[in-house]
């Protein structure tokens, strides 16, 4: 699993805002990789940060193509 996923993983467990380090810490990577990444995801509508920039989600269009997947794996898994 790529470190795209594993961060789009730990937002969509946590359904909410996620602190920076913590998903540094859950993943077991350095905090600038995780925060290079982010930087990516949020430029590209993925994920919103906050105003510090120390918190993260996924950002709307993102959570609604991750139930669609979801679901299309369920209806192929049945």
């Amino acid at each position: 699993m790529s470190t795209i996923d594993l961060i789009l993983n730990k937002l969509k467990e946590k359904e909410g805002w996620l602190e920076v380090k913590e998903i540094a810490y859950l993943i077991n990577l350095p905090l600038s990789e995780i925060q290079e990444i982010i930087q990516f995801l949020s430029r590209h509508g993925f994920v919103t940060v906050d105003a510090t920039g120390q918190k993260v989600k996924l950002g709307h269009s993102m959570d609604e193509f991750l139930e669609e997947i979801l679901q299309i794996e369920i209806e192929e898994y049945a």
